[in-house]
């Protein structure tokens, strides 16, 4: 997999096009965005910027790999960590301010708490810029490793996705960058792309597709590699943090995504870009929403293996993180990075998928998805796996009818 954009020929005036009107939408978005969390910022009087991120309505999701962190170097139990009481606790002592319970929990496999330790002694917002320029550089590594270049990752910086990300400093751009970069390199460096796909375990619900396609594909090795990769990661966290760890997560980190996935209201409904949230905004019972998603996860895995069976690389890329935002009730609005990255390199090497209004509509509605928690109405978001769903449709359609020409131009070659 993957298409290097450096091979192209000269853009043409729909290439041209396309590129005006990429900048000018993302930057019309992302000032759209600054507009909205300037308006909620005003009505947050702190004192010191601290107090202000503690505060903010969005919050700073860095703030949980950097307190985990702290609670590994000062040789604390991991009891902290895990329980949410104590954790607000701590949080309340380490920033002298006011958590409280649930305001932030610890939410990753233990496997995260390995680079955690790289924060430790650092101040927060030292720490929270290194995180920032060190997975933004891994998003566009691995968005050039699969084949972009020039104005196209000028394209993924401007991404509503990107900023979306950066503000709640969550990990986004980690996973943009390993889950495209390693399904990129799949059929040419099978380790390095099992390496990448293995590390993106460390939030292992967007990856769940991931096998299926390299099994269409019939990449082995690649697939050897990630699960390798991912047993190591597994064994390593053992190794160092304990089997302690793995069960505090079990027994008190899952309960809490458990109660948020079927309790949580307000804000997090809003961040959530998923169908299980969807159904939920929309009155559906917990039981039928289970039900819901278990159905859509096993349609989207039948139809990742046979995308990856009969399409392009760039296409059955593309379908499948699209696919996997359908198929975990975890997907988040802060991920939908991801999709900005896949869709990119899908237009880098198949620019005709525009050819159509409704296609270059569709288009426009993800790239500019991720505002859509911005807007405070649940009935928009309510829409997003909706807009997600239709993509995929039309990802569908398109990877068929080149697939068919495709077949019938090699026939009429053959034919005597």
């Amino acid at each position: 997999m993957g298409y290097d954009n450096s091979k192209a020929g000269g853009e043409d005036r729909k290439g041209e096009a396309l590129r005006t009107a990429f900048i000018a939408a993302s930057i019309l978005a992302l000032l759209l965005y600054g507009i909205v969390f300037a308006s909620w910022a005003h009505a947050w009087q702190y004192s010191d910027a601290m107090s202000y991120m503690i505060g903010f309505p969005t919050g700073k999701d860095f703030i949980n790999l950097y307190a985990a962190g702290q609670i590994l170097a000062q040789s604390m139990e991991l009891f902290t960590l895990f329980d949410s009481k104590s954790y607000a606790d701590y949080l309340t002592k380490l920033f002298s301010r006011n958590v409280d319970q649930y305001h932030y929990v610890w939410s990753y496999p233990p496997s995260m708490l390995l680079p955690a330790r790289l924060f430790a002694g650092l101040p927060y917002l030292p720490a929270f810029a290194l995180w920032s320029a060190a997975t933004l550089a891994i998003y566009l590594g691995g968005l050039h490793l699969a084949g972009l270049r020039g104005w196209w990752l000028a394209a993924a910086l401007l991404a509503p996705g990107a900023a979306v990300n950066l503000f709640f400093g969550q990990f986004g751009f980690l996973l943009a960058g390993l889950l495209i970069g390693g399904l990129s390199q799949a059929g040419r460096r099978p380790v390095l792309a099992g390496i990448m796909m293995g590390l993106a375990t460390v939030k292992p619900q967007m990856g769940l597709l991931l096998p299926l396609l390299l099994l269409a594909n019939r990449q082995w090795l690649a697939m050897a590699w990630a699960a390798g990769t991912a047993a190591f990661l597994l064994a390593l966290s053992m190794a160092v943090d304990g089997l302690e760890a793995w069960r505090l997560y079990f027994d008190l980190t899952l309960p809490v995504q458990r109660m948020f996935l079927e309790e949580g209201r307000g804000f997090y409904m809003l961040l959530t870009a998923a169908p299980f949230m969807a159904a939920k905004i929309y009155g559906l019972p917990v039981a039928l929403l289970y039900v819901l998603q278990a159905a859509i996860a096993l349609l989207c895995a039948v139809v990742v293996y046979r995308m990856g069976r009969r399409a392009t690389p760039p296409a059955a890329l593309a379908f499948t993180l699209v696919c996997a935002f359908l198929a975990t009730p975890y997907a988040m609005a802060y991920d939908l990075v991801i999709l900005a990255g896949a869709g990119l390199l899908l237009l880098a090497a198949q620019p005709g998928y525009l050819d159509k209004t409704s296609r270059a509509v569709v288009f426009a509605m993800i790239w500019t998805l991720p505002l859509a928690a911005a807007s405070g109405k649940m009935e928009i978001v309510g829409l997003v796996p909706v807009v997600i769903a239709l993509f995929a449709w039309q990802l569908w359609h398109y990877a068929h009818q080149c697939s068919d020409y495709s077949d019938a131009m090699r026939k009429s070659k053959s034919a005597p």
